[in-house]
């Protein structure tokens, strides 16, 4: 399955893997380096951009394995209605638990936001309910994969 919201057209994914990410684009999978655990000071969020998964693209070796996840950097908190509706953006902001022993270099706390209705609303409001649809999502493939094998 491929998501791709890269300039809010359809893409040919394949060729867009191919002949590298746009200009202004993160390459967050694969991974290259470690990824990003703050946005710059003066950025809003990352938009993202395209998402992948393996599983309906003919590799079935691979179920719900994340193949291609990419965002970029948006300044300006965008409309969340029109050409945005949509959109999902992550925010990495600094932790909220004092208690947290890591140093904050080493820990972040993430938001999603989707456009909808001409708001940005908030996906989850604690991180258990952000994990636990795609928690799911993986233990259903993974539980899918080895039933098909015939390993359960």
């Amino acid at each position: 399955m491929t998501i791709d919201r890269r300039m809010h057209e359809p893409a040919d994914c394949e060729a867009a893997s191919r002949e590298g990410p746009a200009p202004g684009i993160m390459v967050l999978v694969p991974e290259s380096a470690p990824p990003p655990m703050r946005q710059p000071d003066d950025v809003w969020a990352m938009i993202v951009t395209e998402v992948d998964i393996a599983g309906d693209d003919g590799a079935p070796e691979r179920p719900g394995e994340v193949t291609w996840f990419s965002g970029a950097w948006v300044t300006r908190q965008p409309p969340a209605d029109g050409l945005y509706d949509g959109d999902l953006v992550v925010r990495l902001v600094p932790r909220a638990d004092p208690a947290c022993a890591l140093p904050d270099s080493h820990g972040t706390d993430v938001e999603m936001l989707l456009a909808r209705r001409g708001r940005w609303q908030q996906v989850a409001d604690n991180w258990p309910a952000l994990v636990a649809p795609t928690a799911a999502a993986v233990m259903t493939l993974h539980n899918d994969a080895t039933e098909k094998l015939g390993l359960a």
